[in-house]
């Protein structure tokens, strides 16, 4: 198929690396579900004892010295002295007191997740969302015989990793026969190294 002319006049320069990708920083991610699941939140706790802020380590956030997690604010102590601070929204959602979200510092958009990365300039790491570090997907940047085959690879480790009923795990089954056999590229194979779900706590 013909190139549209004004991509054959346009003047781009190749990069001379790849897109960076979330697969490539997953690991260095705040999650908004796993502190919740950690009640890492003093809100969570009924402990009148501990409600100044919970501290956080661990191999979960081994980039991170220390996160103090507050309900309107987390305390993030890097390992080079500096400490960042990322405020927390709370939403309403029914009966409970409401949904948390993470204000990303540079765009002041509310996020579930936020990402550990350099970003797009020359800055060093910091956290902000997915749009300010211009972070893309794997699929994005694959064809699409590559992209069923990082699906599949995608419902293997779910089967392998998240315990379900046997009738989820069959239907994932099922759709996992329906995918094309073959190898992922160099490129897609080094993403595929992932954190197990038992290492969340």
């Amino acid at each position: 198929m013909a190139q549209p002319p004004q991509l054959a006049r346009a003047c781009r320069i190749k990069r001379s690396s790849p897109h960076p990708v979330v697969e490539e920083v997953r690991d260095r991610c705040l999650d908004i579900h796993v502190l919740l699941a950690l009640e890492a939140f003093p809100s969570q706790r009924q402990q009148e004892q501990s409600r100044r802020g919970n501290s956080l380590g661990g191999f979960r956030f081994y980039y991170l010295r220390d996160l103090i997690v507050h309900d309107n604010l987390i305390e993030v102590c890097r390992f080079d002295g500096r400490i960042e601070r990322i405020y927390v929204e709370w939403r309403p959602a029914g009966l409970r007191r409401g949904q948390p979200r993470l204000i990303c510092p540079d765009c002041g958009k509310s996020y579930e997740k936020l990402y550990f990365h350099a970003g797009k300039g020359l800055a060093p790491d910091h956290f902000a969302c997915r749009n300010c570090h211009g972070l893309g997907y794997a699929c994005q940047q694959c064809s699409s015989r590559q992209r069923k085959l990082l699906r599949g690879d995608r419902y293997d480790f779910d089967l392998e990793h998240k315990p379900r009923r046997k009738k989820k795990n069959d239907e994932i089954k099922a759709r996992r026969s329906k995918l094309p056999q073959g190898t992922l590229s160099k490129r897609l194979s080094s993403w595929r190294v992932r954190t197990p779900l038992n290492w969340l706590s």
